[in-house]
């Protein structure tokens, strides 16, 4: 903005008047006597104005909701004001809903402060805005008059709040009892946004229009309930944007304005706030969507829209604010690296900003406001074009009073003027009369930079820390009556990564990580929004065994499929990407050091096997403040291409580098993440983490009294079936052993039909074929339970279940169903085809064979001499290790016999000659093992020449290795009928024609035997003469042909865990376990690493029954306490060291009674111990 701009606003002011402030500073966080009061009188002017535009009587609204989806709990009020109504604030981050107590909070107070000039008239300023009291917004909507009415304003005295989860459960479950009132009771008939579902995923996507309903149109009410409703039969949803919203509709024209003193503005407000459940900077945001509908009677120019915040940074009194003009952001931030106090966040102390995203529209005022040569045009729309701040204390710098024309001086704030009207300059506090170094920015530089707070003059003068208020500001801009503004900000909280603790200056390290987090918030923003869910959140199950803990995670959904298969669109991708979604990933294995921490440390990783494992993205740099490449994932490829594993055996504390302790409480968390290559930021698109404790412990105690038969991360027996066909590998594994149930469960294979093959004739199905695949069920065969249906999976998915790792976890069990790939099988290392016998017969791996490689599955002739060094083998083009695959199981033979065979010249003139080998389909037949020749077919070799030769089979064909010459390639191909049926018609075409090698059309009738249509396993092999042993001198070799061994349909895998079950309610191991209860640390020496705080004192009775009565007493048999251990699942039970009376026990001897009894409540027996208590020093200071 320029100088010029200033200074017109400057001379509107003057018209306005100077007041003059009296100083009243107080250094604590206390609300100075009259701050919050309202003015002695209003005007003459604005009473009148308040007269003439008929303020009703209304009473200030009463309703609150929480804003709290997030890692943020924030108090919503429809008065105007956020966060703060008296009492406590209510803006805290981060947020633990299972905390027993609040955390702290990051804003104190804040709210909107909309201003204007009714027909530009300086003598009649319009405001509406508070601090802390007299707020002027009053509930409801107003009439085309700009009035309302006391019983409007009390029937609207709500807040609706709805979540995507809510609309979900609709979508999946009708109306019920639990359905939210919220949603069914969506008020838009006065203006809350809605639309209609296309397609029935609950979001409004960009092609479906946003409805809002406005005066005068059908459906519109101004009574509570009348007018239109949600039809959502019908399938029209709530616009609630994010995961949680909340909206609510006020106006400023409900009673007199007791805080400003000036008039009102006759504006008609829509407020909605929403927030996303994320893993990124989304998760530590809110969201506001505010509609300013001005009813008034006349133009209000010279309008602005504050958003007026007094931040408390966890202690109040130690904060610095600043501005980042180009982000549009207002912030504020510790003014040392140490955030003191109960209510403090600490060494670590985060920074805080609001970020306006939209300002109003003005398209039609003749200025190019954003600056980039274009006046007018569409949508264009003000930014942030002031940040003004103010501290608790008197004088033209410190709070609005009551002894000022509080809409005034206000308005000059929100002008860039102090309230004695003295612009805002650079240097010091900003409060230099006679300078005209004009800024409308407070602080706008980075840190310790000039002009921030770290750096007031240029010369590193620091200003003191203190109590701050700030607002950022849009505007000037006109409202005409009828006119709808809409404005969206979003308040960001980030905290530096724990690494930056260690350094000087985290809190502008924390600035910095704001500033980073704020492109992504901005970026949501871009996207409209429309942002996707992230990959679905697991639920954790924490199993405690001796000294280990288990871990096992499943999607929330119930099914894991959901987070395999996840794939959504990133908004962040950049222009032209290759790739613009993200993909599931991976999980990450965290553990935290306490319940508190928002920080903790990988310890695993599982991710899916593909070329992703190392992961680096932007992130900061805490010694220099600077956006860097940082990891942000460590894949290591554990899982399989379509899975991971879900459950992990943990041993150490990550933190110690030791075993886990029994009975100390650990703490973890599992969070899925997707990935996306071409992200700029947020590669990584993480769900929240889901959190668990866990304590691990002895097992004998539980269920009244446990033998564990065998251990997480143990192999039980698998059994194959005797009739068994393929080579699978099934492996169960033992995940929980306190789970394994003893029944019989056993893997099933079946063929699947994937669909028909109509052979080219799609009118005649009278040649259709069913197209089959293997598939498998997991069946509990003791309860007959079918735990992984594979049928049900194809007809949900199109296709068959994959065999691979982690397929099914139930019952303790971890099931991976894995057999080979169907293709070619290599035992020598390199081929798929191994001379089994030499010429004559000899043995091709005996002590004599020239070569041995591939020995003792077979002699290796791919490149490499036979066993008597008269041939090598190899192919010309994609030879039987591309064909053979679709065959798997069965293996083939190439045999040098008397008899021969006769081949077929299929690929050039149809010659058919006699050749001295065979080729046969010998089944699956294990590589090593000797063939059943039981179960042989015979096929029809097919041959094509590299020479000019073809009716003699030989060496006639150019050399592969450089060593002689090769023959022709060899293919084979089965038969329609039978090999005999081949050969007898074959056979006397041959012997008719005067060189034995008849051609097409002789041989065409012959060759209709030859199924081409099927495929053939063996193709362009080819065998290179390497000594003076001719082709019909190798009779008796055998080359054998191996394939891999897939399941196969009729296949069973039986897996019986009756040995492995875990047996409870075993007496004899209860009655030992009794000797195994203790009391921990015995002796108590002033305090325990149960202990959260300094003011706790716990001791811990661990390897407790189901049920336990602790009595505890003196040496001379008095009972000072009295514990009830009941039936939860724990073995464990603190005691605070107190009396029954509630009083700290002294230091001493005690005796401990312990009744054990079972979970029926029956007694196992007794166990008494001696507890000795040194209790810490107290210092009581008395004055």
């Amino acid at each position: 903005m320029t100088t010029l701009t200033i200074l017109v606003r400057r001379a509107t002011l003057v018209l306005l008047g100077v007041v003059l402030l009296t100083a009243d500073a107080s250094a604590q966080k206390v609300l100075r006597d009259g701050i919050d009061s309202p003015p002695a009188r209003l005007t003459a002017e604005a009473a009148a104005a308040t007269a003439a535009a008929n303020a009703a009587d209304c009473v200030l609204g009463a309703a609150d909701v929480d804003l709290n989806i997030n890692n943020v709990r924030a108090k919503m009020y429809n008065i105007g004001g956020l966060f703060w109504r008296g009492g406590g604030a209510q803006y805290e981050v981060p947020y633990n809903p299972d905390a027993e107590a609040a955390g702290p909070g990051s804003i104190f107070a804040s709210g909107i402060w909309v201003a204007g000039l009714l027909d530009g008239n300086p003598d009649n300023l319009r405001f509406a805005g508070s601090t802390y009291n007299n707020w002027e917004f009053w509930p409801g909507p107003l009439d085309a008059e700009g009035e309302t009415t006391a019983g409007r304003c009390t029937s609207f005295d709500k807040l609706w709040r709805v979540s995507f989860e809510d609309v979900q459960d609709y979508t999946a479950n009708g109306l019920t009892a639990e359905t939210n009132q919220d949603l069914t009771g969506w008020p838009i008939a006065q203006g809350a946004p809605y639309f209609l579902d296309t397609n029935g995923n609950d979001r409004r996507d960009p092609d479906e229009e946003r409805i809002e309903l406005n005066l005068g149109d059908p459906g519109y009410s101004l009574t509570r309930g009348g007018g239109a409703t949600l039809d959502l039969a019908a399938g029209f949803r709530p616009d609630i944007i994010g995961d949680q919203a909340v909206w609510w509709v006020m106006n400023d024209n409900g009673n007199t304005h007791g805080w400003s003193g000036a008039a009102p503005l006759e504006v008609e407000v829509r407020a909605q706030a929403f927030a996303f459940s994320t893993a990124d900077a989304l998760n530590n945001t809110t969201f506001y969507r505010y509609q300013f509908v001005y009813r008034g009677p006349s133009d209000l120019e010279e309008s602005y829209i504050s958003l007026w915040s007094d931040p408390d940074l966890g202690n109040f009194g130690d904060d610095y604010v600043g501005s980042d003009p180009e982000l549009g952001l207002g912030f504020v931030y510790n003014g040392d690296n140490n955030d003191e106090g109960a209510g403090g966040y600490g060494s670590l102390p985060p920074a805080l900003g609001y970020d306006f995203f939209q300002g109003p529209l003005v398209n039609d005022d003749g200025i190019d406001n954003n600056g980039n040569g274009v006046v007018d045009e569409d949508n264009e729309r003000l930014q942030v074009e002031t940040f003004y701040y103010f501290t608790n204390q008197g004088g033209p710098t410190g709070d609005p009073a009551a002894s000022e024309d509080r809409g005034v001086v206000s308005y000059r704030l929100m002008q860039g003027l102090w309230k004695d009207g003295v612009p805002f300059t650079r240097g010091g506090d900003g409060y230099n009369p006679g300078s005209e170094d004009f800024t409308l920015f407070a602080f706008p530089d980075d840190p310790p930079a000039f002009w921030s707070e770290y750096n007031s003059n240029g010369l590193g003068r620091a200003n003191a820390p203190d109590d701050r208020r700030f607002g950022v500001v849009t505007g000037p801009f006109t409202m005409k009556p009828g006119d709808v503004q809409e404005i969206v900000f979003g308040i960001v909280w980030a905290q530096a990564p724990q690494a930056c603790q260690a350094t000087a200056t985290p809190q502008i390290a924390s600035l910095q990580q704001l500033k980073f987090d704020d492109i992504t918030v901005q970026g949501a923003f871009n996207a409209d929004f429309n942002l996707p869910s992230p990959p679905p959140a697991v639920s954790v199950q924490a199993t405690p065994l001796d000294q280990e803990v288990v871990l096992q995670f499943d999607s929330v959904t119930g099914d894991n499929a959901d987070i395999f298969n996840y794939e959504v669109d990133s908004p962040f991708a950049i222009g032209g990407a290759p790739d613009a979604t993200y993909n599931f990933e991976g999980f990450k294995i965290i553990q935290y050091r306490d319940a508190t921490s928002t920080e903790g440390t990988l310890i695993a990783t599982f991710d899916i096997n593909n070329s992703v494992t190392t992961v680096v993205d932007n992130g900061l740099d805490c010694n220099t403040g600077a956006i860097i490449n940082n990891v942000v994932a460590q894949g290591t490829n554990s899982g399989s291409e379509t899975a991971t594993p879900t459950s992990i055996l943990i041993q150490n504390d990550v933190f110690t580098g030791s075993e886990l302790r029994n009975n100390t409480t650990y703490y973890f968390g599992v969070q899925p993440y997707a990935y996306n290559e071409f992200s700029s930021p947020n590669r990584i698109f993480a769900a929240p983490v889901t959190r668990v404790s866990v304590r691990p412990s002895i097992s004998a105690p539980r269920n009244d009294g446990t033998v564990v038969q065998t251990t997480s991360g143990a192999s039980l027996p698998v059994e194959a079936g005797a009739n068994n066909v393929g080579g699978g590998q099934i492996t169960a594994t033992v995940v929980d052993p306190l789970a394994i149930t003893g029944d019989t469960y056993r893997v099933e294979f079946f063929s699947q039909v994937v669909g028909i093959d109509q052979h080219g004739t799609p009118n005649d199905p009278s040649d259709d074929t069913e197209i089959l695949e293997t598939n498998y069920n997991i069946v509990n065969a003791t309860t007959g339970e079918v735990l992984l249906d594979g049928a049900e999976f194809f007809e949900e998915n199109g296709e068959v279940l994959l065999q691979t790792t982690s397929v099914l976890r139930r019952d303790g069990l971890l099931f991976d169903v894995q057999g080979p790939v169907a293709g070619p099988l290599f035992p020598g290392g390199t081929n798929a085809f191994v001379e089994i016998t030499g010429p004559g017969g000899i043995d091709s791996c005996g002590p004599d064979a020239a070569s041995t490689a591939g020995c003792p599955l077979g002699n290796n002739i791919y490149g490499s001499f036979n066993g008597t060094a008269d041939y090598a083998a190899t192919n010309v083009g994609d030879g039987p290790e591309a064909s053979l695959g679709a065959f798997a199981p069965i293996d083939y033979e190439i045999r040098f016999t008397d008899e021969g065979s006769y081949a077929y010249y299929p690929f050039t003139t149809g010659n058919a000659i006699k050749v001295p080998f065979e080729v046969w389909d010998i089944g699956l037949t294990p590589p090593g093992s000797a063939n059943d020749p039981s179960d042989d077919v015979q096929l029809i070799p097919n041959l094509f020449a590299d020479g000019d030769i073809e009716c003699e089979f030989g060496y006639f064909g150019p050399t592969q290795f450089g060593i002689g010459d090769i023959t022709q390639r060899i293919y084979a191909y089965y038969p329609t009928t039978s090999y005999s049926d081949w050969e007898t018609a074959i056979e006397p075409v041959v012997a008719a024609d005067p060189n034995g090698c008849p051609t097409d059309p002789a041989t065409a009738a012959a060759s209709g035997f030859i199924d081409f249509g099927r495929g053939r396993p063996l193709q362009r092999f080819v065998m290179e003469q390497t000594s003076d042993v001719g082709i019909n001198d190798l009779t008796g070799t055998v080359i054998r042909f191996y394939t891999t061994d897939p399941n196969q349909p009729g296949d069973t895998f039986t897996i019986n865990t009756a040995e492995s079950a875990a047996v409870g309610g075993d007496d004899a191991t209860a009655q030992s376990a009794l000797d195994l209860i203790a009391v921990t640390p015995n002796p108590y020496r002033g305090a325990s690493g149960y202990e959260a705080s300094g003011d706790s004192r716990i001791v811990r009775f661990v390897n407790l029954p189901a049920q336990a009565t602790i009595r505890v007493f003196t040496l001379s048999g008095t009972q000072i306490r009295s514990i009830e251990k009941v039936d939860n699942g724990g073995t464990t039970v603190d005691w605070d060291l107190q009396s029954e009376a509630g009083l700290q026990i002294a230091s001493g001897i005690y005796l401990v009674h312990v009744e054990a009894r079972r979970s029926d409540g029956s007694v196992i027996g007794e166990r008494v111990l001696k507890f000795g208590v040194v209790q810490r020093r107290v210092q009581l200071d008395v004055y």
